[in-house]
């Protein structure tokens, strides 16, 4: 079965990661605000990877995906 790599460029996610554990080490930003704004980076990256990957699933010809199956 062929496998499709996708590899997405996330330098201005990993630039404001940087920014804001900088921010955070110059006392300009609490620890709870870091550890969010880093979550939510992580987390749009991950649900846009998610939805990618579903539209991949829908329109393949093969159907056998836990993605597909499960409809997320």
């Amino acid at each position: 079965m062929a496998k499709i790599q996708v590899v997405y460029d996330c330098q201005s996610e990993i630039d404001q990661i940087i920014k804001t554990v900088e921010n955070h080490i110059n006392l300009k930003n609490e620890g709870d605000e870091v550890l969010n704004d880093i979550q939510k980076i992580i987390q749009t990256a991950f649900d846009e990877g998610r939805k990618f990957q579903k539209q991949i699933s829908i329109t393949s010809s093969v159907k056998d995906s836990i993605i597909f199956k499960s409809e997320i």
